[in-house]
């Protein structure tokens, strides 16, 4: 037993106030937090252990989430992801319990730090967007039509029927992205099955099941509610197969009932704050404070703990980025 009891009062409270505003981040900000603790304090970051400590507490909030949630689910996601997230979920726990701990946390890094290049790819498209949107309207003012602010107002689901013209629903075209009569095109079915996919892979090997849906969501826009509600679904709905594999394994056991006693503290009163501020919070502000807590986690897990390899990591991703930048803008 080597995580502290009050790190995990704080990293239960942090995380579910994150989750019950977003519907993400509970395991990426709990994880972040407890290892930010042990390079703290010097121990050894155990990331078995840490994911046996985190699938019982977000199994506990999901329900409740899920419960508040139930109306704004998107069952259309559901019946097309849920299977091979269950599927991939078994996989995945397998190869956290079979593999070595060092080997699953450079991976959890590797994947960390993929999100945050992703998440900060997108903000750089989106902030593209909107300067080309506001050199059009100087350049033209009477004909620069509005563009819809992905961050504030997202376009109607990608597909929709209104968005197409009827030359393009002619036998022969748009096989691939076929509307259906929910207006859902045959593009999007496919990514809710890879996202289900991905987050049970994910989900079961590191008890991070977010970022394949955030993705999802991404490229076919949904309401804030409905996001926040179908994921959550998903992740109680990932519980199923992956507590039972982590108490069979010995994870999951009664010597960390220390733990999990302060994890339920947290969880219950960071949830009871974090669904006060749902309306008043916006679920960007919370991804950005996460994202940079991320980026430097993910360094220190790829480098195995190892700080000067981990600066390493960090200065060169960053000027990676940085030079991206300068050749997207030249």
């Amino acid at each position: 037993m080597s995580t502290p009891v009050l790190a995990c009062l704080l990293a239960s409270f942090v995380a579910s106030v994150c989750k019950a505003i977003s519907g993400f981040g509970e395991a990426i900000v709990f994880i972040v937090i407890l290892r930010a603790v042990s390079s703290v304090n010097g121990s050894p970051f155990e990331p078995k252990e840490t994911i046996a400590l985190l699938v019982p507490m977000a199994m506990a909030s999901n329900v409740y989430l899920t419960a508040t949630g139930w109306a704004d689910v998107d069952w259309w996601l559901v019946r097309r992801a849920a299977a091979p997230m269950l599927v991939c979920g078994i996989v995945g726990t397998q190869l956290l319990v079979r593999l070595k701990a060092e080997l699953v946390q450079r991976a959890l890094g590797l994947l960390f730090l993929s999100f945050v290049g992703m998440r900060g790819t997108q903000a750089y498209a989106a902030r593209a967007r909107r300067l080309l949107e506001r050199t059009a309207s100087v350049s033209s003012p009477g004909s620069a039509l509005p563009i819809a602010d992905v961050d504030n107002d997202p376009p109607a689901v990608s597909g929709a029927h209104d968005d197409l013209d009827d030359e393009s629903l002619q036998e022969g075209d748009l096989n691939v992205s076929r509307v259906s009569a929910d207006g859902r095109t045959r593009v999007q079915a496919l990514a809710a099955v890879l996202a289900g996919a991905l987050s049970g892979l994910f989900g079961g090997w590191f008890a991070v099941a977010g970022p394949p849906f955030m993705i999802y969501f991404t490229q076919f826009h949904a309401s804030k509610g409905a996001m926040r509600a179908s994921f959550i679904f998903h992740a109680l709905l990932l519980n199923v197969p992956t507590m039972p594999a982590l108490i069979h394994a010995g994870l999951v056991n009664g010597e960390l009932w220390p733990q999990y006693a302060a994890q339920l503290i947290g969880l219950t009163s960071g949830g009871l704050l974090g669904l006060w501020l749902h309306a008043k919070v916006s679920a960007h502000a919370v991804m950005a404070g996460v994202l940079g807590l991320l980026f430097a986690s993910s360094a220190v897990m790829l480098s195995a703990g190892d700080h000067a390899g981990a600066l390493r990591i960090a200065t060169a991703c960053a000027l990676a980025a940085g030079l991206a930048v300068s050749a997207g803008e030249a």
